[in-house]
């Protein structure tokens, strides 16, 4: 694929058992599919028809236009998605903090590992490895 291939972004509106895909630049160049994965293939191949070209001298984005209620769904999912993420960093902190006072106080890799609920003496010496975070002692 050349870099000066044209770039078509198109909207995907469910219309109840198929979806219909129009592009964006140019609205009478639009398939209907069943499925989103096919729908970049068969509206690149309308587009390269339109365009007297090969499809692959197309290049096609798809963009589902979703209801606003499912659009609120997913930005709260992405939002927890963060805090997930940040909250088990700092789980992960929290037990390396553990393992290095457990550890300083005499204790074995494997009770260690024990202790973190089942975790492998390869997993606590990493543990061991970490940063401290503020409030270790």
């Amino acid at each position: 694929m050349q870099d000066n291939v044209p770039f078509f972004s198109c909207s995907a509106t469910w219309a109840g058992g198929h979806w219909i895909v129009v592009c964006d630049r140019q609205r009478d160049w639009w398939v209907t599919t069943r499925s989103l994965d096919r729908a970049s293939s068969e509206l690149r191949r309308v587009i390269a028809s339109a365009l007297g070209s090969v499809e692959s001298d197309v290049r096609v984005v798809i963009r589902p236009v979703l209801p606003e209620p499912v659009r609120g769904h997913l930005d709260r999912a992405g939002r927890h998605r963060v805090h997930a993420i940040g909250s088990r960093r700092l789980a992960v902190a929290e037990w390396a903090s553990a393992a290095r006072l457990l550890h300083r106080g005499g204790m074995s890799i494997r009770d260690i590992g024990f202790i973190l609920g089942g975790g492998s003496a390869q997993r606590v010496r990493q543990l061991l490895k970490t940063r401290p975070v503020g409030g270790e002692r």
